[in-house]
């Protein structure tokens, strides 16, 4: 069965999922973003949207090899992904919702939003944990989300902070747009965006600890969970120059004179060299600055 809802974005599709009751939107993109650039929330799409698939995930390292054939930590394959197939890009802001078939505008239930764990370097919003969650069949909207890893989503330099006037922590912006997103459109979904409470494991709790000290998500959720996590938000405070030689050996590595050459360099080329930096050069690694106005 289909569902049609009208959002503040337009029209959008979904479809029954494995859970009796409930409906899935999705692959729903809530932003844009270019490689090293900060997220620029979507705000309207033509047409009706067909949420009826997952987006892309967020390159990461088992995106270049056959995970089946080597195992690098059984538990978290067997856990997550064996028997699961993915699609990798840097075009991966997308979010998936789950709600009760007959939720709308007038329901506001509680929503529950899910951050990924992973170690801000893998994982996504749709591995078996989160694939059609039973949440809605307690009564709330569920929904997961999707943002930058690795070199995509923490790099620093001293010509990104030039830029844009900072640096760092791209993921975790993505993280506060999908959370402006969803406070924008999912009363629609059935949710109330005055009751949201965010939940995240392993480095998705150290994200909704960084979220709950930051002003600038102030008022886009109301609760949050933290799970086998938290704890260590130093490692995503730190000051940006700190990380520059880091970066720029990375840059280096991949054989770049300067940031266009660099914003090139195909993901399996940069995940290879910013594996190897981590090896090389002494210093932190995730490279990450203050998120700030």
């Amino acid at each position: 069965m289909e569902k049609i809802i009208e959002t503040p974005c337009g029209k959008i599709k979904g479809y029954n999922c494995r859970i009796p009751g409930v409906t899935a939107f999705k692959g729903i993109r809530f932003a844009v973003a270019e490689r090293w650039k900060y997220p620029e929330e979507i705000t309207g799409w033509e047409g009706i949207y067909d949420a009826s698939s997952y987006g892309n995930c967020c390159f990461q390292p088992r995106s270049f090899y056959n995970e089946e054939e080597n195992l690098k930590k059984v538990f978290y394959y067997n856990e997550f992904r064996k028997g699961e197939t993915y699609n990798y890009s840097e075009d991966c802001l997308f979010l998936n919702i789950w709600a009760p078939d007959d939720a709308d505008e007038k329901s506001r239930l509680p929503v529950l939003v899910y951050i990924h764990g992973g170690g801000y370097k893998g994982g996504c919003g749709h591995e078996k944990p989160f694939d059609d969650p039973i949440w809605p069949k307690k009564g709330v909207v569920a929904v997961t989300i999707n943002y930058r890893l690795g070199p995509f989503g923490f790099a620093c330099l001293p010509e990104l902070e030039k830029e844009a006037g900072h640096c760092g922590n791209y993921g975790l912006y993505d993280q506060l747009t999908a959370l402006k997103w969803i406070n924008h459109n999912i009363s629609a979904f059935g949710g109330n965006p005055e009751q949201v409470t965010i939940m995240g494991q392993s480095a998705g709790a150290m994200s909704v600890q960084h979220l709950c000290q930051n002003s600038l998500a102030k008022g886009f959720f109301h609760g949050a969970v933290m799970s086998s996590g938290g704890g260590a938000g130093h490692i995503l405070t730190g000051k940006a120059e700190k990380n520059f030689g880091f970066w720029s050996e990375v840059m280096k590595l991949c054989g770049c004179k300067n940031l266009d050459e660099f914003r090139k360099v195909p993901a399996e080329k940069l995940f290879e060299n910013w594996q190897k930096a981590q090896k090389e050069v002494k210093g932190g690694t995730m490279a990450a600055t203050p998120v700030k106005d």
